[in-house]
């Protein structure tokens, strides 16, 4: 079995990342690891047979897809929060970012920890995948190969050992959370559903334009008058379907969709 994985990387991928993705899934006491179970999965396998290997395509393509994906989700409700929040969320975050890595330099120093393996410790602690790429890529090209090949090796070693407990630590520390400020997130799901569609049923309908107040006024405006907690699609006027965006003024007549 080790044998065939060794010769046929694509099945590899697939059966670590099949067999993670199952095991993520698994609840002890109300909390699982998710998609964080593929990349224990990928170190166990790792660490049976180190001829295990993935062409490095579909690393850089896995990176690419997650990293989109994140920012098509988390986009319209990113800047929509930023507008509220966005300067008390950036100061917080970057002191964060800050504080543990002050942590990580410290520690470099104290423990004797190479810089590389230290990023790469860095990195792992906050869970984050595209910063350890950034590492690699820094380190590829600032150094022949012959030389990056163990800088590398332990970037990506010291990933391995933080991002277990970046991903438990934070587990911890939201069950203490949960349990010091006895958070009600039922009462959460009401404050938030202006900035994210939770809870909610979606019901679609079709209307006619029938009150002059609201016609010939674009559509941002009569969302700050009246706030609506509506998204418009498409308009029927003079038997053509047109798009709905913010600039849109409806007339009498118009069916809105």
């Amino acid at each position: 079995m080790s044998a065939l994985l060794v010769e046929n990387p694509l099945l590899l991928l697939f059966v670590v990342a099949s067999l993670g993705y199952f095991l993520g899934t698994v609840k002890i006491k109300g909390s699982s690891l998710g998609v964080a179970a593929v990349l224990f999965t990928g170190l166990a396998f790792g660490a049976m047979n180190p001829d295990f290997h993935i062409p490095e395509i579909i690393y850089l393509l896995g990176l690419v897809l997650f990293v989109y994906s994140i920012g098509l989700s988390s986009g319209p409700a990113f800047f929509e929060s930023y507008k509220k929040n966005g300067v008390r969320d950036f100061g917080f975050i970057v002191s964060m970012l800050l504080l543990t890595g002050l942590v990580a330099v410290a520690l470099a120093y104290l423990l004797g920890f190479s810089a590389a393996t230290i990023t790469g410790a860095y990195a792992g602690s906050t869970t984050n995948t595209p910063a350890l790429a950034g590492v690699i890529d820094y380190i590829t090209n600032q150094f022949d190969s012959a030389a990056a090949e163990p800088l590398i090796n332990q970037a990506v070693v010291g990933y391995s050992f933080s991002y277990p407990m970046g991903v438990l630590g934070a587990i911890i520390i939201i069950i203490m959370m949960e349990k010091i400020f006895k958070i009600d997130y039922k009462a959460e799901k009401k404050k938030i559903r202006k900035l994210y569609p939770v809870d909610v049923e979606l019901t679609t309908i079709t209307a006619k334009v029938l009150n002059e107040e609201v016609s010939n006024i674009e559509l941002r405006d009569l969302n700050k008058q009246h706030k609506f907690d509506v998204v418009f699609g498409r308009m029927l006027r003079d038997g053509k379907i047109s798009l709905i965006n913010y600039d849109t003024s409806f007339q009498i007549g118009d069916v809105v969709m």
